[in-house]
């Protein structure tokens, strides 16, 4: 409780995204609606304003320049594409500070391939997670990398409370949570038991239920609350092409 209070005490006051998409729309949301931090102190970087302008509808700052994203905020969400991540960071590692909470939300890009690409004392952590962040009903898990501590694990959990439930688990856990959770919204018919055939027997038992917990509502969002009709707006909202609902089929077995 202590470290919760000391956490909620020590906000960041900017918050910076790399990479504009839905993941970073929908965690700048639930941060924001939550107030947990100022719309007008999230900026966020992406290659063209083809994503920017949702971040402005929410009356955040942008720019096209991932290093003034850290050049101007202590705690950033490297949401970019999997396969575009390791050249971002390249890019920004010589802005790295010490002041810097790195957060990954790249799918299966692990702790040890951020921390070789970043300065030797970065404070990097990995979260993975899923489409109803965006009406905070989502899910999420975490891990730390070597030089992340508990003050930090306890401030990106009082932050990401505000997307939906959010736990720490070993980073092995993480890839399994991404084809759990990450893609449930859009394969649910799958998800009728998850703990029997996905799940790590150590896996947070408040999140079995959750990957179809914020699917009704993200339905709503898309305009349709018809069940016949749900599972293709949640697929046209997930993530497209390179996202973790194609990524996670890699590991994702289809249960008996």
């Amino acid at each position: 409780m202590a470290a919760a209070a000391e956490a909620a005490e020590s906000l960041p006051r900017r918050v910076g995204f790399v990479g504009a998409g839905r993941m970073a729309e929908a965690i700048a949301q639930g941060l924001i609606r939550a107030g947990k931090v100022e719309a007008q102190h999230v900026l966020a970087s992406a290659p063209t304003d083809r994503n920017l302008c949702h971040f402005r509808a929410l009356g955040c700052q942008t720019t096209h320049s991932n290093r003034e994203v850290l050049q101007g905020c202590s705690l950033i969400f490297f949401a970019t594409k999997p396969h575009v991540l390791p050249a971002v960071l390249a890019e920004v590692a010589p802005v790295v500070t010490a002041e810097h909470i790195l957060v990954s939300v790249a799918a299966g890009v692990s702790l040890s391939t951020l921390e070789e690409l970043l300065p030797p004392t970065a404070r990097v952590l990995r979260v993975s997670p899923n489409l109803p962040c965006v009406v905070q009903e989502g899910a999420l898990v975490m891990a730390r990398g070597r030089h992340a501590g508990s003050s930090e694990v306890e401030l990106l959990r009082t932050l990401l409370e505000a997307c939906g439930q959010c736990e720490e688990v070993p980073e092995a856990h993480v890839d399994v949570h991404t084809g759990l959770s990450g893609s449930g919204v859009a394969f649910r018919p799958w998800l009728k038991a998850p703990s029997r055939w996905a799940c790590p027997a150590a896996w947070p038992t408040a999140l079995l239920p959750r990957p179809c917990w914020g699917q009704p509502r993200c339905f709503c969002r898309r305009g349709s609350t018809r069940p016949s009709c749900g599972r293709t707006c949640a697929r046209q909202a997930a993530p497209p092409s390179m996202g973790c609902t194609r990524w996670s089929r890699v590991g994702c077995v289809r249960p008996p």
